[in-house]
């Protein structure tokens, strides 16, 4: 089961879903730890702890020099289920 706190989407154990937006695997390091972002049906998500949430989405990436953008955000109600093959794209 999903419950959405606020936009971010948590499951039973209070994680949070987080997407890369890219259908990769990629790592992301927090204080104390990382976290792999792994792709299922087109959709590169992990379950994260709360208290990193805001330090994953001050990620900034930048590609040729061009303005820094965030790279990881919240995942939708919707990404969750496609990742967690309860509904299709």
């Amino acid at each position: 089961m999903f419950t959405n706190n606020n936009g971010r989407i948590t499951n039973d154990a209070g994680l949070v879903a987080m997407k890369f937006p890219q259908p990769i695997v990629t790592q992301v390091q927090v204080p104390g730890g990382s976290y792999t972002f792994y792709p299922q049906r087109n959709v590169s998500m992990t379950w994260v702890q709360p208290q990193h949430v805001d330090h994953i989405l001050n990620v900034k990436h930048s590609c040729c020099g061009g303005t820094r953008h965030q790279t990881f955000r919240l995942a939708t109600q919707s990404d969750v289920n496609i990742w967690e093959g309860i509904s299709e794209r």
